[in-house]
C-alpha cells in the first residue's frame, strides 16, 4: 500500500496514539509556521489538535517531531476539521504523490520509521 492512499483507506490501518508528538505546519503560500499536538498517527496521515480552523482540501506543509525523530516536510491535505471546546480536531492525509512533495521516497521512509517507533513503544507499553 502506498503512503498516498485515500483517506478511507487510512482508516483501515492501525493508528498510533503518540504520547508526545508535535506537528509543525504552515499553510500553502504562508511563511508563518504553526504548531499542533498529534492525536493519532500512521504513515498515511494523522489527526491533530490545532488552535486555528483549517479548510477542507487545504494544502499544508507538515513536519512531525517525536522523541528525537523529525521528518522532512510532508505535503498534506486537510480531510476534515471539527471545532472542539479547546481548539480544532483536524484530520490530514499525506500526499507524497503531490507535485509539491520534495524527496517523496525519503519522506515515505521517514514516515514508516516514525510509525515503526510508535508501534514498538505501543508493544512495550502493552
Amino acid at each position: 500500500m502506498h503512503a498516498h492512499t485515500r483517506a478511507a483507506e487510512r482508516r483501515h490501518h492501525q493508528r498510533f496514539l503518540p504520547s508526545v508528538m508535535t506537528v509543525r505546519f504552515r499553510r500553502r503560500g504562508a511563511l508563518r509556521q504553526l504548531a499542533a499536538a498529534a492525536l493519532d498517527f500512521n504513515r498515511h496521515g494523522l489527526a491533530m489538535l490545532a488552535e486555528v480552523p483549517l479548510s477542507k482540501d487545504q494544502h499544508l506543509f507538515v513536519r512531525l517531531v517525536h522523541e528525537g525523530l523529525e521528518t522532512s516536510t510532508v505535503v498534506a491535505v486537510v480531510h476534515n476539521c471539527l471545532r472542539l471546546e479547546k481548539g480544532y480536531r483536524c484530520g490530514l492525509r499525506f500526499r507524497l504523490n503531490s507535485e509539491l512533495q520534495q524527496d517523496p521516497l525519503e519522506v515515505a521512509e521517514e514516515l514508516m520509521a516514525l510509525e515503526l517507533a510508535l508501534a514498538r513503544a505501543a508493544q512495550e507499553d502493552g
